[in-house]
């Protein structure tokens, strides 16, 4: 399993996490509001195809640690708020919702050997390098929160830790094609 996200087509990012907590604990984080908002975004997620997923980021809310915002991100220090579309849904394996716009995010679990193996695939994205350093940035940084949730370990603050990752990626996506 690689640590770091790659991209597996023009457009496309995956990602692998492993925890040892069982799928329900894991699929509750991805779909139970309060519990997302520890280490994604919260907000209100109607479980059907087609349902409504509302998305409130609100950063700060994800450490108790302190944290500056990178100027570059200063207009979303109040949070941000994304309105999608659920396109798969099979509880508690396979969820899958739109994201601004054109790209669709998948998060598939499985669980193997008293393990839980989270994939997660974001389609969609474009060619743009910067666009895919930054939602490879993110997601890394969002399940680096949420494996230490899941393990009840306070998680670094969001951005500090995703300016540690962006330049990884900045010279991991500067490399390729």
């Amino acid at each position: 399993m690689q640590k770091y996200g790659r991209i597996t087509s023009p457009g496309t990012v995956h990602f692998e996490r492993i925890f040892q907590n069982e799928i329900l604990e894991v699929w509750d984080y991805l779909t139970d509001s309060d519990k997302r908002g520890l280490w994604f975004a919260s907000g209100n997620m109607q479980m059907e195809v087609g349902g409504e997923v509302n998305l409130v980021f609100q950063h700060r809310n994800l450490s108790m640690q302190e944290d500056t915002v990178p100027e570059k991100f200063r207009d979303k220090v109040d949070g941000n708020i994304l309105k999608e579309k659920v396109t798969q849904l099979n509880a508690p394996e396979l969820l899958s919702f739109t994201w601004s716009g054109d790209s669709v995010v998948t998060f598939q679990l499985n669980e193997r050997e008293e393990q839980t193996h989270l994939t997660l695939i974001h389609h969609n994205l474009g060619k743009n390098k910067g666009t895919l350093i930054g939602v490879c940035s993110g997601w890394h940084t969002h399940l680096n929160i949420l494996s230490d949730r899941l393990e009840g370990l306070e998680p670094k603050g969001f951005w500090t830790a995703y300016n540690e990752v962006e330049a990884k990626y900045v010279q991991r996506i500067a490399t390729t094609n």
